[in-house]
């Protein structure tokens, strides 16, 4: 595996009424619409807790790949009855906190480091000097990314966006 960069972090927070599996599905949609494969590492659902661990990875080329490390954790307060369209609709109110870290991956294929130290030395000058420009590129397209995310996601928690 090539060397990983945290480019940008995000946490939201949240009390709201909600179904559980309409975050999930929203969340699915949102990062799998941008080009992203979604690996779930954890989906963990207890009496009152649920949560829900994600690597999204989206390769750019052959150099570079993007991740998206993502977890959701939904603590239930309580159980309530929602009118929706004339239809009365089970739902939870619950604290939701969302974090979402986007990370750089270079060399993600290993085709530099696993060979041999010179080889790690020339990936450093390549980096640097001729990829620099390329990679500071990519890192401003992943931070959009992710602030596009942050701002989809309050508009689906109805809280404040920020532009």
């Amino acid at each position: 595996m090539g060397e990983s960069q945290q480019i940008a972090r995000v946490t939201i927070s949240q009390k709201t009424i909600l179904k559980i599996k309409d975050v999930y599905d929203f969340m699915y949609d949102l990062v799998t619409s941008q080009g992203f494969d979604v690996s779930e590492k954890e989906f963990i659902k207890k009496d009152t807790e649920s949560s829900f661990e994600w690597d999204c990875y989206r390769w750019v080329d052959d150099y570079v790949q993007f991740k998206i490390w993502l977890k959701c954790k939904i603590s239930e307060e309580s159980q309530v009855k929602v009118k929706r369209d004339g239809v009365t609709e089970p739902m939870i109110k619950a604290d939701v906190k969302l974090v979402m870290k986007g990370s750089l991956i270079t060399d993600w294929q290993g085709r530099w480091e696993a060979k041999s130290p010179i080889l790690k030395f020339l990936k450093g000058l390549y980096d640097h000097f001729l990829f620099g420009p390329m990679i500071n590129a990519k890192k401003k397209a992943l931070i959009d990314m992710i602030y596009i995310n942050e701002n989809e996601v309050k508009s689906f928690f109805e809280l404040p966006r920020y532009m």
